[in-house]
């Protein structure tokens, strides 16, 4: 079995290109250092949609695995970085609203 180096990330912010250029900046660094797996545990009220279609390209564009998992609530743009994930999970009471 495969041990692939992981790393978790905490992501419980709103979709500005702030964030997502300082998230982006994080896994790129961690690429460099050899991390192989993300895992991105997400909670975001959405925000720019620019932002949010960025990130999503990016990370459907890196040569690593990424997971999502939705810690509470992902709502709009944060849906569909959501859907970046190769694996998609969430707890039993997260929430998604695409209005």
């Amino acid at each position: 079995m495969e041990i692939k180096r992981t790393i978790y990330i905490q992501f419980f912010k709103g979709i500005e290109l702030n964030t997502i250029n300082q998230m982006t900046q994080l896994v790129l660094e961690q690429i460099r250092k050899g991390i192989e797996r993300f895992v991105f545990l997400m909670s975001s009220p959405g925000g720019n949609v620019f932002a949010g279609l960025s990130a999503y390209n990016f990370l459907k564009g890196i040569p690593v695995e990424v997971i999502t998992h939705n810690y509470g609530s992902v709502d709009s743009i944060a849906a569909i970085l959501f859907c970046a994930g190769s694996k998609r999970l969430c707890v039993p009471h997260a929430r998604f609203n695409l209005l």
